[in-house]
């Protein structure tokens, strides 16, 4: 049985949560993950269940994610928490059973079923601080210990950055009742200490893996209705609430977006779904990191760099790299009008947008086009794939949006990915100089045409599965982006 809280707060969360003009959550398709996290009596599981009362009422699937604890054998005991401390090698094992059953939960509910949202009863790093906290490490093997601490460390690592919203909450003033076997004697002493120690693991693995979205929650101060209403604003303007392709969706893209088979003029199968939109994270998702697979070629990305870089239309030095532009120019059409460098720096559409942005933060005119009527015409072989690229700043956000004709997944997304956060952190970078506070946003895609060849899907079919896909770090912290650097790391790849 669950603590129950005081009743002044409880009464909070037994009253109406009527949120009107409430705007709908843009899911995107994929499952939705918070993790409820702090120390003991916080009102963690109370918000949780009204959270969850609120948005079911609005349409949305929401599935509760229970405390891993009390789904063990030990818990299932009848023993105080107290009592199982005091065991070292019964505690221990009451740990790796949390471990294990929270470890499962999260990667079950990571590949869930889509437009549902999950709620955990607590974080990974939650269970880190029980673990190391608590375990009485002198009674235990040396040798055990190393190999769960690293395996959790390292877990905790991957699996706080699958969160999508982490809310964390400070324990509850004047703690005096307790009914819960599984909550230490001292409650109030033991809430203010495990909130220390878990806000500090959480701080640092934010800082870490890049956490895409985190509240705090102070129940003293607010009340609930307010804390509903603040967690699904945050909900709502997350850049997270898109279609999401990070190297987690990455493999598994397909199943989602592909169900339809056309037949080209050539004949070339394709497969194809038209009005698609999606975002990606040019922080963490701006580039696939396998430099061995088939899916990206650090050459050919550096080789791409610099022929939007040099911006002109005569240069045929990335024939030597992507085959894709070989239909782009003959003996008749000399010259590229895919090199969307020439739009970006010679034609000078980034520094526009720019000097706009920085005159007014809120304009709608910081924006320049790409596709033209020249280039689509019927005398022209290059057809540009990208129409516009537009940047906002929104809320100390800087937001980019990217319309684009066409789109060949599987051989020029990457690529476009990587030279898109390239243009999105030059830009960032400079307004920067001038709005200290601006932070980093998604990136949102706007596709006509999303396609792959059913050639090129088969002839690299077997790194497309989730297991053989290995993805490393980000080749680059464009976060910290330097020309010089990026130009000296990129020159030494080809």
């Amino acid at each position: 049985m669950n603590v129950q809280l005081p009743m002044e707060l409880r009464s909070q969360f037994c009253t109406s949560l009527n949120i009107n003009n409430m705007d709908k959550i843009n899911l995107g398709g994929f499952p939705f993950t918070i993790a409820f996290s702090g120390g003991c009596f916080s009102g963690k599981t109370s918000t949780m269940e009204a959270l969850k009362s609120i948005l079911e009422k609005d349409g949305y699937k929401v599935v509760i994610i229970s405390e891993a604890m009390r789904e063990t054998e030990v818990a299932k005991s009848g023993m105080s928490i107290d009592a199982i401390r005091q065991d070292t090698n019964l505690y221990f094992k009451l740990q790796k059973e949390i471990i294990r059953k929270k470890i499962n939960q999260e990667f079950e509910a990571f590949n869930g079923e889509p437009n549902t949202i999950y709620l955990f009863d607590r974080a990974i790093t939650d269970s880190l601080f029980y673990y190391e906290f608590y375990v009485d490490k002198s009674k235990l093997d040396t040798k055990r210990l190393f190999w769960i601490s690293q395996y959790l460390i390292n877990k905790a690592s991957l699996m706080l950055n699958q969160i999508d919203l982490l809310i964390e909450f400070k324990p509850l003033k004047n703690c005096n009742v307790n009914d819960d076997k599984m909550r230490p004697a001292y409650l109030e002493e033991a809430s203010y200490s495990e909130y220390t120690c878990i806000h500090r693991l959480n701080y640092t693995y934010r800082r870490k893996d890049n956490v895409h979205g985190f509240m705090s929650i102070n129940l003293n101060k607010e009340c609930s209705n307010n804390c509903i209403e603040q967690i699904i604003d945050k909900i709502k303007n997350m850049p997270s609430t898109g279609e999401i392709i990070s190297n987690k969706q990455w493999a598994t893209i397909f199943n989602k977006f592909f169900g339809f088979k056309v037949e080209a003029k050539e004949p070339k199968e394709y497969m194809e779904n038209i009005g698609i939109s999606y975002s990606f994270d040019p922080v963490s998702s701006h580039i696939m990191t396998t430099c061995n697979s088939k899916l990206f070629d650090i050459k050919k990305a550096a080789a791409m760099y610099f022929w939007y870089k040099k911006a002109s239309a005569k240069d045929t030095s990335i024939l030597d790299y992507f085959d894709e532009y070989k239909n782009c120019i003959d003996a008749e059409h000399k010259e590229f009008n895919s090199n969307y460098g020439i739009y970006a720096y010679k034609r000078k559409g980034l520094k526009y947008c720019i000097d706009s942005l920085l005159k007014d933060q809120n304009t709608r005119q910081a924006c320049f086009c790409i596709n033209n009527n020249v280039a689509m015409g019927e005398k022209s072989i290059d057809k540009l794939c990208t129409n516009t690229i537009q940047f906002f700043i929104r809320n100390g956000f800087l937001k980019m949006i990217v319309q684009m004709r066409s789109s060949n997944f599987l051989t020029l997304l990457p690529y476009d990915a990587f030279m898109f956060s390239v243009f999105y952190w030059e830009v960032y970078h400079e307004l920067k100089k001038q709005y200290s506070e601006l932070r980093p946003y998604n990136i949102q895609m706007q596709v006509s045409s999303f396609h792959c060849y059913r050639a090129d899907y088969n002839r690299i079919k077997e790194e497309l599965e989730p297991e053989s896909l290995d993805f490393g770090n980000t080749l680059l912290s464009f976060e910290e982006f330097n020309k010089k650097e990026v130009e000296k790391f990129l020159k030494s790849k080809l």
